[in-house]
């Protein structure tokens, strides 16, 4: 599968990139800002988005994720350590979309992506 890590924190960005790999997972590009998410998705059609919430930049990652469906039809994975109803109610709003807490582990992260690829 190849996949597109919106994530701002560097050292998740090397640990999600190396789980992926070794799940057999390519990562075909990374962005820290939900503007450059967009464009990233635009110009290399991932078959996912890994997508955190809190971003750097002024948009946060739901925002970010309401652009990209608007245009395209990839499916995004939420992961973020924050969880609250405004948060839940606003990715609920988003089609082909779901949440994985963070801190991520692998396993799960796995059966998120296998459940993705049999879908």
């Amino acid at each position: 599968m190849r996949i597109i890590l919106v994530e701002d924190e560097a050292i998740t960005v090397m640990f999600l990139t190396r789980a992926l790999e070794k799940l057999g997972h390519q990562v075909v590009g990374t962005a820290s800002q939900g503007e450059q998410a967009i464009e990233l998705v635009g110009a290399q059609n991932p078959d996912l988005v890994i997508m955190d919430i809190s971003l750097a930049g002024n948009m946060d990652g739901i925002t970010a994720a309401e652009h990209i469906r608007r245009s395209f039809s990839q499916p995004i994975l939420f992961a973020s350590g924050y969880n609250n109803k405004d948060m839940a109610l606003r990715i609920s709003q988003i089609p082909n979309s779901s949440f994985c807490p963070k801190p991520l582990e692998i396993m799960k992260l796995k059966e998120m992506l296998d459940f993705k690829t049999n879908s």
